[in-house]
């Protein structure tokens, strides 16, 4: 079966994409997914990606700039230690006192984190860039959510979730039916993928790419 265009979402916040049988769409403000995908039959459910920051490193772009063929993202976060509270200042915490306890302890070692992402159409499919730079070795997930029912090729287990694989290297590739798309190359520094302060998962079968900031990694989503 052939997927037609009125098969994808129409969305005024949103940048349609055709190239032959690969139809896509580009959301401006639709939080954690970014991407629906048609590769024919083989379908990208959405791409985000997240960070260990403080537990609030999932990608939610400050910033979304239409240009050319693409979409350009960017988002910065920032974070900080609080110390405990010493000597006459201590008291019992409830509910109701947090937060103003919270305001009276000291801070230290702020940090900051930058995304930039970008995704642009390519001749058979698309094209992304991930880059997060500033507090260094911050664990990173990038997640390409699958739908489910086809056939992933070139990838392992990931350790800390099922149907959660990782592509060290290489391309993989996603076939349903005749379709496939090839993704890739690779980058997985380490295994782990549900990071904390993530959204839920997309989809019941993801692929991920990992590694630690600064992290600058760009792939493409390719029908054969």
């Amino acid at each position: 079966m052939n997927t037609q265009a009125a098969d994808l979402p129409s969305a005024p916040d949103a940048m349609h994409i055709h190239r032959g049988r690969m139809q896509a769409v580009l959301y401006y403000g639709r939080a954690n997914q970014r991407i629906t995908a048609h590769f024919g039959d083989a379908v990208i459910e959405g791409f985000r990606f997240a960070s260990a920051f403080f537990g609030k490193g999932e990608f939610s772009p400050s910033s979304i700039t239409p240009r050319g063929d693409g979409l350009y993202f960017r988002q910065e976060l920032s974070g900080q230690y609080y110390q405990p509270l010493r000597g006459d200042q201590l008291e019992p915490v409830t509910r109701d006192n947090w937060s103003k306890l919270k305001m009276r302890r000291e801070v230290s070692e702020e940090c900051r984190l930058t995304y930039r992402a970008h995704i642009r159409a390519i001749d058979n499919g698309l094209e992304m860039r991930i880059h997060a730079t500033g507090t260094d070795n911050v664990p990173i997930a990038v997640e390409i959510a699958l739908r489910p029912g086809g056939q992933l090729e070139g990838v392992v287990p990931a350790p800390d979730a099922k149907q959660a694989f990782l592509l060290r290297d290489g391309h993989a590739r996603y076939r349903v039916g005749d379709d496939v798309v090839q993704i890739g190359p690779g980058k997985a520094q380490h295994g782990y993928t549900q990071i904390r302060g993530a959204a839920k998962r997309l989809t019941d079968t993801g692929l991920y790419f990992t590694g630690l900031t600064p992290f600058d990694h760009a792939f493409t989503l390719e029908m054969e």
